[in-house]
């Protein structure tokens, strides 16, 4: 059975004060990204493969954005409640845009 191999990557703890170009831009140096979400101090990266996607992680988790280290990790498919609620930042899901389809109420 062949395994699909996943392109998307996780961003943690990254500097509210930063310029969402400025991340954007620091992911893109590794490839073509497909999709980019930033929130509030967290966000996602898909790219056109998963050999960018391993590059970014290699690259980036632990580099520092504004003297903040940030984590840089495989995408979870699913997030138990304590983690959700944890990277939700306490936030109502009404106020978040799902990463998959840019709708709201929902994650």
């Amino acid at each position: 059975m062949n395994r699909r191999q996943p392109k998307r990557i996780y961003i943690g703890f990254v500097p509210e004060s930063r310029r969402e170009e400025e991340v954007k831009s620091m992911f893109t140096s590794v490839g073509s990204i497909v999709k980019f979400v930033l929130y509030e101090d967290e966000g996602y990266v898909e790219y056109e493969t998963h050999e960018q996607a391993r590059e970014a992680i290699d690259r980036y988790n632990g580099a520092r954005i504004q003297e903040s280290k940030i984590l840089v990790e495989w995408a979870e498919k699913r997030l138990n409640h304590m983690n959700r609620e944890r990277r939700m930042g306490g936030r109502d899901r009404k106020d978040i845009e799902c990463y998959n389809c840019r709708g709201f109420g929902h994650i």
